[in-house]
């Protein structure tokens, strides 16, 4: 398998992202708008393990694979934490439309 593109379901590639991806065979991974709990995100880390490469459309994960390049390199000694919450709450917005979003509390370090 060659790429796999991590991507919220509710936002697209721009053209120059499209582009730059062209060089790649490709195919998407969509996180649902809604959120992920830990346990899916740790599944979705197993799948994208049998990919050549993961490219996350976000500019948080841009931190984390800058990181990990130090870490290989022995550039890196601090440890790393992510915040995380399993917890979702709907809201019902003045327009009548539900979302869902993260709970205030539940939170973990990981």
């Amino acid at each position: 398998m060659d790429t796999i593109v991590v991507i919220n379901e509710s936002h697209s590639l721009m053209e120059e992202q499209e582009n730059i991806l062209s060089q790649f065979n490709y195919e998407f991974y969509k996180i649902p708008s809604s959120g992920m709990v830990l346990s899916e995100i740790s599944q979705m880390v197993e799948e994208l393990s049998n990919y050549d490469n993961v490219v996350f459309v976000s500019p948080i994960p841009a931190a984390f694979s800058i990181i990990i390049n130090k870490m290989k390199n022995g550039n890196w000694n601090s440890k790393v934490y992510n915040f995380h919450n399993d917890k979702r709450e709907k809201v019902e917005l003045p327009n009548g439309k539900i979302i869902m979003k993260v709970a205030s509390t539940g939170w973990v370090l990981v």
